[in-house]
């Protein structure tokens, strides 16, 4: 006697016998799902610092996953970006990663890291730009740029599961 695996599909409501791939697909399915389980639509702030004397402010976007919706975290983030920045000589050679490292070393807590995919829309150039993976906080011009409203077009952010960009979740803010 032959047995034969079968798992019920509950979208198309019937039986599918299994095989290799398609029960590699379903436990890739499976783990997609328990993953964005505990994942909102992904949601951003932006940190600015500007003082008159400067041309362009100095800032970071920070996208999360929506479960930071701790608006202390997020206050005692943006008093530390604006002392940080205040205290550079050069404002202009505001240095992300610098920052980071600060926040580290005095133990100031940062949301979640991750990687998203964006793809940024400017209404004034035919072609977007695709950002394929960056880092949930980011000093990206092209990305700021929509976040801010300082450019018009539309972006689009999604989360990367298994080195894909995947659907499920995603933010699109426009600028009209």
């Amino acid at each position: 006697m032959k047995a034969i695996p079968k798992i019920f599909d509950k979208e198309k409501g019937q039986w599918i016998e299994l095989m290799a791939k398609p029960i590699a697909d379903e436990v890739v399915k499976i783990m997609k799902e328990d993953w964005l389980s505990n994942k909102k639509t992904i949601d951003y702030w932006l940190l600015s610092y500007k003082e008159q004397s400067m041309g362009e402010p100095v800032q970071i976007a920070i996208f999360t996953d929506g479960n930071e919706v701790d608006g202390t975290l997020k206050s005692d983030l943006e008093w530390m970006f604006n002392g940080y920045v205040s205290e550079l000589q050069n404002k202009k050679l505001f240095n992300l990663q610098d920052f980071l490292n600060y926040c580290y070393s005095t133990k100031t807590e940062l949301p979640k890291q991750f990687k998203v995919s964006a793809t940024v829309n400017f209404d004034e150039v035919d072609e977007p730009v695709k950002l394929q993976e960056i880092n949930s906080i980011t000093t990206n011009p092209s990305v700021l740029g929509i976040l801010d409203e300082t450019s018009k077009g539309s972006i689009e952010v999604k989360y990367i599961y298994n080195d894909h960009p995947i659907e499920d979740k995603k933010l699109i803010k426009e600028n009209k």
